[in-house]
This record gives C-alpha cells, sequence and structure tokens, in this order.
C-alpha cells in the first residue's frame, strides 16, 4: 500500500547518484566518464594484453550490470529504465529489429569487402577462434559456447551503461538530443576495439575505412537500440534487441562467413 509520503514525492526527472557519490564525486558527468574510460581500458586489455582474456571483458560487462545498484536510488534506476514492459509487442518488434541490424552489417561488409579480413565480423570471428583447439569443437557447439554469452552479458551491460547511465548523465544537463549523440558515440568508439583499431607487434593499427564504416553502423545501432528504450519506456526492449543482434551476428559468422574447411 502507498503512504501519503510516496503519494507525494517528486517525480525524478534527471540522473541523481546516492550521497555518498555526490561527495566524492558531486558532477555526474565526470563520475560516469571515469567509469567509461575504466571501463573501456578493461575490454580493451582484454584484446590487446599479452593474450587474449575473455575473462576480463565478460568482467567489464557485470560491472556494468551492478552500476546502477551501486550508483543510484530504486526511484532513479526506474527513471532510466529499468523497468517492467507490459504487453508483447514489444518482444516481437526489439527481436526483429535487432536481427535486421545485424544482418545490415553483415550484407554491407560482403558487399564492400566480401568476406576479407576487412569485414567486422572476421574480426569478432578472430576473437572466437584465439585458442585454435576450439576447432575441434562441431560447429553448433562452438556457436551455441559463444552465443549464449554474447546474448546475455554485453546486452544487459551495455544497455544499462549506455542507454541509461550515459544518456541520462548527460541529456540531464544538455538535453535528450546531446545524449543520444554522446551515448551513441561512446557505444561506437568502445566497439572500435573489436574492429578498427588493432595492437600488431609494433604498435597499434588503425583500419580506417572500414573502421570508420563500422563506427557509423555502431551509431546507427545505438539510436536504434535508444528509440526501442524510448518507445517502450524500459530498457528491456533494448536489452532484448542488442540480444537479437548477436544472436544473428553470430548466425552469419559461424554459418556465412567462416570457411567451412576449418570445421
Amino acid at each position: 500500500m502507498r503512504t501519503q509520503t510516496e503519494d507525494w514525492k517528486e517525480p525524478v526527472t534527471k540522473l541523481e547518484t546516492r550521497l555518498l557519490w555526490k561527495k566524492l564525486c558531486p558532477n555526474n558527468l565526470v563520475l560516469v566518464a571515469l567509469i567509461f574510460l575504466g571501463l573501456t581500458a578493461l575490454r580493451a586489455y582484454g584484446y590487446w594484453g599479452p593474450q587474449f582474456n575473455g575473462r576480463l571483458v565478460v568482467a567489464g560487462f557485470l560491472l556494468m550490470w551492478f552500476l546502477p545498484w551501486i550508483l543510484l536510488t530504486k526511484d532513479v534506476r526506474r527513471f532510466i529504465g529499468l523497468d517492467w514492459v507490459y504487453g508483447l509487442r514489444w518482444l516481437v518488434v526489439s527481436s526483429l529489429l535487432g536481427g535486421l541490424l545485424a544482418l545490415a552489417c553483415y550484407g554491407l561488409g560482403v558487399l564492400l569487402f566480401g568476406h576479407s579480413d576487412a569485414h567486422w565480423y572476421q574480426s569478432v570471428a578472430a576473437s572466437f577462434f584465439h585458442d585454435e583447439r576450439v576447432l575441434q569443437l562441431p560447429r553448433w557447439e562452438l556457436f551455441w559456447m559463444f552465443t549464449i554469452p554474447a546474448m546475455l552479458f554485453s546486452p544487459i551491460g551495455e544497455e544499462i551503461f549506455f542507454r541509461g547511465l550515459i544518456f541520462h548523465a548527460v541529456a540531464s544537463r544538455w538535453g535528450s538530443l546531446t545524449g543520444l549523440i554522446a551515448s551513441g558515440c561512446m557505444f561506437a568508439a568502445v566497439h572500435l576495439i573489436h574492429h578498427g583499431i588493432y595492437k600488431t607487434e609494433t604498435g597499434f593499427e588503425v583500419l580506417w575505412f572500414s573502421g570508420s564504416i563500422w563506427f557509423l553502423l555502431m551509431f546507427v545501432t545505438s539510436l536504434c537500440f535508444s528509440w526501442l528504450r524510448y518507445k517502450y519506456n524500459s530498457l528491456l526492449p533494448s536489452m532484448l534487441g542488442h540480444a537479437c543482434f548477436n544472436l544473428v551476428m553470430n548466425l552469419t559468422i559461424f554459418y556465412l562467413l567462416i570457411d567451412a574447411a576449418a570445421y
């Protein structure tokens, strides 16, 4: 039963952190930016360290999961989109949009680069096969081994962080359009770790052409996920869309992109 105090409680209209974090870092933009840099560094080390470390990458996603409970009160968590969605239509819309975006990324890559290393999904595939022993497993087993985590860890973590925390931290000060652009650019930038920027024995190499296109594709994908979040006033649809993107991406990698002779 709601109390009289709850009935008269002012609605949350901007991102506000718990009192402890307000004292430690009064500026929410600075706090979120520092967290972004830390999480990006963790992912980069997982990919670019002495050897690929998937555990570090997953750890970064899990940290994103828990940030709202560490930083925010219950009302603010609901404000950023951690709330339930009623009805069933969002399940269909989110699934179709995520899957179609992944197919579009695959198709454009094939149109421009064929199945060469310049295709962004080839870079994702390379992270799957850093240990050649996995090639001894059946294709279907490999597919599910990599797809189940990809549909769980990054969709939840990244949607909470980019469409939830980053967007609202920026939008609270400069408006929704700036929030959309900022969260989209940061989402796209961190995905350059997956394709666009490589660490070699002599330093870093940048794939300017394919990397720039990949950045734009991830920016557009971010805008589409943001549309899902605001159409249904919840992060759940964008999480589902993101999960279906990863599902279809892996389907194209394992059944269209990778040479069957490897199996």
